[in-house]
């Protein structure tokens, strides 16, 4: 290993600190090609993680029934379907969470808000958010049974009403009706996907309080939203034929939109793995570019040093010797490329996860397939120029 070193190594780093321009110049290319491989592979990791993260928020077995309509009194999704869905689901249904909503003024002492969400929800709901809290409590089921007047604050919306701090037992007027607030959700870095018609609200910005309070008393019996969670993806489809027929009957059963979330989110997901493939080829041409470029100048170099290559080819050196020596000096410059592509590559994902609405992760097996690339590419596009080189005749060259 040492005689490697010190016989191609050492020759090649000497070389290209001498011809520092030209070594700058054959890793562009390359640096770009391998900066866009990491920002490819940070995207695709991020994805995964945010998929398996929404999976495990959602469920594969969550089903969304929502009425459209409901904010005229429609009847298609009323409290006593949801109770015949709840005796027709069976074991098979672990959950089921209707839901009220809607956007109302709140005042709270002297800061009054406009259009705020509200969520009328019942205890399970929490389970759904997958939010800690930062006080009190959650909605309880007694508070769901008596249309109690209590809510709970998400993070934004309580320091929004209340900027000194002193959330728990003060009194909000949402619409015209006084509630007291028993709960304020944490801060959390962790999102709900955000998916076409999927409409998961801003759970900061969102005030939640029972579904059967008084707030909604002008709709009847009228629901927006029905939550449903099965145990795994085969349940939750027998459920939606379920659902389907025990709401046959509706008038305006047209009006209610059946939304799956794990179809939603693999659409998502072929949608951003045709996105990957795309910036992955552009990462691949850059490389070949890369390559190329590098291969000319390489070229260069073995018309300029032919007396060299004569020179030492007639004190010993055999074609393998230049072949080696060659390879090794493109390999060199590749994998400066490759190394400055890893870098850039990772403070343009570092930066994209921070000023973005991307969420990006960086892993070893992205610097890994960087440096392979690069390697790759150094091997390839160094070989002819060092079969060109090993080709130089000795007397032809000494007498050039």
């Amino acid at each position: 290993m040492r005689r490697l070193v010190q016989r191609y190594l050492a020759p090649a780093l000497r070389l290209w600190n001498r011809r520092r321009l030209q070594a700058l110049l054959s890793t562009l290319g390359i640096t770009a090609g391998v900066s866009g491989l990491i920002l490819v592979a940070a995207i695709g990791e991020g994805a995964s993680r945010e998929l398996r993260a929404s999976l495990g928020a959602l469920g594969a077995g969550t089903l969304m029934v929502r009425n459209n309509a409901a904010q005229s009194g429609d009847n298609a999704l009323t409290l006593q379907r949801v109770r015949a869905i709840e005796r027709l689901g069976g074991p098979a249904l672990q959950q089921l969470l209707p839901l009220r909503k809607g956007s109302w003024d709140v005042v709270a002492n002297q800061t009054r808000v406009s259009a705020v969400r509200v969520t009328g929800a019942t205890r399970g709901y929490r389970d759904l958010l997958q939010r800690d809290l930062h006080g009190g409590r959650f909605l309880a089921d007694h508070d769901v049974r008596w249309g109690s007047r209590v809510c709970v604050l998400g993070w934004e919306a309580g320091k929004t009403l209340f900027p000194r701090g002193q959330v728990i037992g003060q009194q909000v007027r949402i619409g015209r009706h006084w509630f007291k607030v028993v709960g304020w959700l944490g801060d959390s870095t962790q999102r709900l996907p955000q998916l076409e018609s999927l409409d998961l609200e801003e759970l900061g910005q969102t005030i939640f309080v029972p579904y059967s309070a008084s707030l909604f008393g002008d709709r009847g019996q009228a629901l927006d939203e029905l939550v449903l969670r099965f145990g795994d993806e085969a349940s939750m489809m027998a459920g939606l034929a379920m659902v389907k027929r025990a709401l046959a009957l509706a008038a305006r059963e047209p009006a209610l939109e059946y939304i799956i979330p794990i179809e939603l989110l693999r659409h998502k997901q072929r949608v951003q793995q045709l996105f990957q493939y795309f910036l992955l080829g552009i990462a691949a041409v850059l490389l070949l570019v890369g390559g190329v470029g590098m291969m000319n100048i390489m070229l260069f170099n073995v018309i300029s040093r032919r007396p060299e290559i004569g020179l030492r080819r007639a004190i010993g050196a055999t074609r393998r010797d230049i072949i080696a020596q060659f390879v090794t000096e493109s390999m060199v410059i590749a994998l400066a490329g490759g190394a400055i592509g890893i870098l850039l590559g990772l403070v343009g994902a570092l930066l994209l996860d921070v000023y973005s609405d991307w969420q990006l992760a960086f892993s070893g097996n992205a610097a890994l397939l960087g440096f392979c690339a690069s390697l790759l590419i150094g091997a390839l596009f160094g070989s002819y120029p060092a079969l060109q080189a090993a080709s130089v005749s000795p007397v032809q060259s000494l007498r050039d």
